[in-house]
């Protein structure tokens, strides 16, 4: 198992003020534009290689005063890692290594970027190091690969020298070839050497002819000194780290890279990420790299089917060794399982650019309370809706996914999408308030619509106190005086308190609406969940409020097209327009925050 980054601490860093990120094998980070996804990537990179003449950092996170201190978690540093260490420096590494963890942490002024001092964590306290430990050390870090936006595309991947992500991709895609033809290379680049080196058993004669002038100029001042030229001949080593790639159009005609479109330049850079997964994957016995490739939006130009193949490939290399960390704005880049464990980055003026828990993690901690198939409920659908947008309203079925939005942007002559509103549903009303608390616990506002048996379970979600208890037990009295009515038929036990009444039909509540005297305590209740960001159709559910007959793709469509051919005004087209109107100013109402 290759060592992988696990944990990562950033401050002052750019938009980073004090952020904290738990890295995986395979990270998706997702989030608006100028949240600070590409800075997390920087971070790394400084990190791993400790450079900052590749990328600006100017503006620091506070002040010039403060230090940048990027640290990180390094996991799986086993004792065969030390090996390739220098023993004295493998045995001042090894007090700092807990559980095959390793802390690690960089430090600089933007007063003085020259100085960046390393530091390790032994337990108690971070304790510098000498630059050589450090030379040594990073031996056994992960190779890292940056693959930045398309702005810089044209420049990497011509450059004829090592250290780009075109070179270091050529590196690993030609690993196999360097051990297949290691003799072959150490044969040819020897006869190279013998004709270029100045001790060459085969040196070319002018190089000999060279040294003979020069020297005749030299023993006028020099006698006893005298100079031979020297080429030195590449090893293999450097020769695949100086890989680039050339161009053809029509298979002949070479072609400058900048000559091609961002779709054709994106489409060379993926490719060859998936040519590194067909080696990984074809060639089982090749020696696993110890690699980090972090991708700046992948699926940038990409058609959506290419977007797939790409994330096929990233998700096996992340399963070969390797560690993926890409930011998005794609749900296609995420399979279902992996959609649950994306980091959402956001960033504010306060607490500038914060990574919140993954979905799966808030389930697992949530898990001896709220059932696991709430996995199911946070798929690739929900999730994808989730993280790109502001605030979350829950609603219990398809009738308000079909309909919901068109209604809205009916009254609010508005599209329903600018509101940046996840419209979510959880399928049934016994999901709705714990997915709430899912998205709570990750810090992601939300609000519930729901129908008016949700106040069924009230009593189990504590959603009753002192401030609406009154009238809940009114509607439970209404419940018991009218248990016998034809309509209900309800029994002693359906009535006997408050957390009884979810064993009542949904179908029930419509009549349980018309009751008289029904309304006001019906309003009440409405009014105090509405304090707790929970809105119910008193009618009883959203079917009675538009005034449809079932729960079918039909009619929802008939509906829609009626909205939008505009023949008749949306007062006449729904049941009860007044309670609709309502819901849909709340719905626009300011965000729960």
């Amino acid at each position: 198992m290759s060592v992988i980054i696990k944990e990562l601490k950033i401050k002052n860093f750019r938009s980073c003020i004090e952020s904290h990120v738990i890295l995986n094998n395979f990270t998706a980070l997702i989030g608006y534009n100028n949240a600070g996804k590409s800075n997390l990537i920087l971070a790394i990179k400084f990190l791993l290689e400790g450079t900052i003449k590749t990328f600006n950092y100017s503006t620091n996170a506070n002040n010039l005063e403060e230090p940048i201190e990027v640290s990180g978690i390094f996991e799986n540093v086993k004792e065969e890692f030390l090996t390739l260490l220098d023993t004295d420096h493998a045995n001042k590494l090894r007090p700092f290594i807990f559980d095959e963890q390793l802390q690690f942490k960089r430090t600089t002024y933007l007063t003085d970027k020259q100085k960046i001092e390393v530091k390790l964590f032994n337990g108690e306290v971070w304790k510098p190091i000498a630059s050589g430990i450090e030379q040594s050390i990073i031996k056994i870090f992960p190779k890292f690969i940056h693959i930045e936006a398309m702005s810089d595309a044209q420049k990497d991947s011509t450059k004829n020298t090592s250290g780009t992500a075109i070179s270091k991709l050529l590196d690993l895609i030609s690993l196999e070839i360097q051990e297949n033809y290691q003799k072959q290379f150490s044969n040819s680049l020897s006869a190279v050497s013998d004709l270029l080196s100045h001790n060459g058993e085969q040196r070319i004669s002018a190089l000999s002819e060279v040294d003979t002038g020069i020297n005749n100029i030299l023993n006028n001042f020099f006698p006893d000194i005298s100079v031979k030229l020297h080429f030195p001949t590449p090893t293999i080593d450097e020769i695949f780290k100086n890989g680039t790639i050339k161009i053809f159009e029509d298979q002949s005609t070479e072609r400058d890279f900048s000559n091609f479109g961002h779709g054709t330049q994106r489409s060379i850079q993926m490719a060859l990420i998936r040519y590194l997964a067909n080696v990984q994957q074809n060639t089982p016995t090749l020696k696993r790299s110890n690699t980090i490739i972090c991708i700046d939006e992948p699926e940038l130009y990409l058609h959506p089917t290419t977007i797939e193949l790409v994330r096929d490939a990233l998700m096996f290399l992340s399963n070969s060794g390797f560690q993926i960390v890409f930011s998005t704005h794609s749900a296609s880049l995420l399979s279902s399982e992996q959609a649950i464990n994306a980091l959402q980055i956001f960033k504010t003026q306060q607490s500038g650019t914060q990574a919140r828990k993954p979905i799966s993690q808030i389930i697992n901690e949530l898990n001896n309370r709220y059932p696991s198939q709430f996995n199911e409920v946070f798929k690739l659908n929900n999730a994808s809706q989730i993280f790109f947008s502001d605030e979350v309203l829950l609603v219990e079925g398809k009738t308000e996914l079909r309909v919901l939005p068109n209604i809205f942007s009916k009254i609010k002559n508005t599209p329903f999408h600018l509101m940046k509103l996840a419209l979510v549903s959880a399928d049934s009303k016994t999901s709705l308030f714990p997915i709430q608390k899912v998205l709570n616990s990750l810090g992601i506002p939300s609000r519930i619509l729901t129908d008016l048996d949700f106040i069924g379970n009230c009593s189990d979600w504590d959603l009753i106190d002192e401030s609406n208890s009154i009238y809940f037990e009114e509607f439970r009295k209404l419940l018991e005086a009218n248990k016998d009515h034809p309509e209900l038929s309800l029994n002693t036990d359906h009535v006997k308190d408050c957390s009884s009444l979810k064993q009542i039909g949904a179908k029930k509540f419509r009549f349980i609406a018309s009751l008289p005297n029904a309304l006001p305590i019906i309003q009440n209740i409405h009014n105090s969940l509405k304090e707790k960001n929970i809105y119910i159709w008193k009618n009883g559910d959203i079917e009675s409020v538009y005034g449809f007959t079932s729960k079918k793709e039909a009619e929802w469509k008939k509906f829609n097209s009626a909205l939008i051919s505009n023949e008749n005004p949306i007062e006449n087209l729904v049941h009860d327009f007044k309670q609709l109107q309502d819901a849909i100013e709340w719905i626009n109402s300011t965000k729960q925050i």
